[in-house]
């Protein structure tokens, strides 16, 4: 259940990052944790000559994570330079039902004019691609260029491997691009008592080791168009 609730959280997090209102999202968590904050101290001050020994430790907690989110609030809005009304009405990077990307599916990568772009496949069944190349038809914050199957060449998707004590695992990417270590991952028992993983759910376990320890494999696996 960990690893699963680890997985939705991940993206959820991506998909906030990539969002185009990502600045307006951040902005409102900052917003909503503050008023929550501000709040709760203010009601308890209310009788403040009747505090518990355990509300008192509380808002010594409260009071400077409130501060740090107050401060979070300030800065994500127009003193970093973000015109929030601007954000809320450019209609320029929006994705309604007439923008390519709309329902459009992620197939891979591709070698197009010498630069590596996306390939997608629209909600009629064409191709384009997508990336910041000459030519390219500007959407909202996208380039795009619709093309033949022929015209794609190989397309492909990389997936990474990581090679640990004889045997291997998955591995996300954005983790091996960012981190010092490996968060490896499996359900099968007799694995995780040889390697002495900890175990987070019902058949799951998970161990974290330093990145030089492993040996990471990139596997390049070519996408069939059909």
């Amino acid at each position: 259940m960990r690893l699963i609730i680890r997985f939705l959280v991940n993206v959820l997090m991506l998909k906030v990052l990539e969002s185009k209102y990502k600045k307006v999202i951040i902005f409102c968590l900052y917003f909503g944790v503050t008023s929550v904050g501000l709040y709760t101290i203010w009601y308890n001050l209310r009788d403040f000559g009747h505090l518990t020994a355990t509300q008192i430790i509380g808002l010594i907690i409260l009071i400077p994570l409130t501060l740090l989110f107050l401060l979070g609030t300030v800065f994500s809005t127009g003193v970093s330079g973000i015109d929030l009304a601007t954000i809320l009405s450019r209609n320029a990077g929006k994705i309604d039902e007439n923008h390519p990307m709309y329902q459009a599916r992620y197939i891979g990568r591709t070698i197009f004019e010498e630069k590596e772009c996306d390939v997608y496949l629209d909600k009629k069944g064409n191709y384009f691609l997508s990336g910041p190349h000459a030519g390219f038809k500007k959407y909202g914050r996208f380039y795009i260029r619709y093309a033949e199957p022929k015209e794609l060449g190989e397309v492909y998707n990389i997936r990474t491997y990581c090679h640990y004590k004889g045997h291997t695992f998955p591995v996300n990417r954005r983790q091996k691009d960012k981190r010092k270590s490996i968060l490896l991952y499996t359900i099968d028992g007799e694995v995780a008592d040889e390697l002495s993983f900890s175990t987070v759910g019902k058949s799951e376990y998970e161990l974290t080791v330093p990145i030089e320890e492993v040996q990471l494999e990139d596997v390049k696996n070519i996408v069939d168009l059909g």
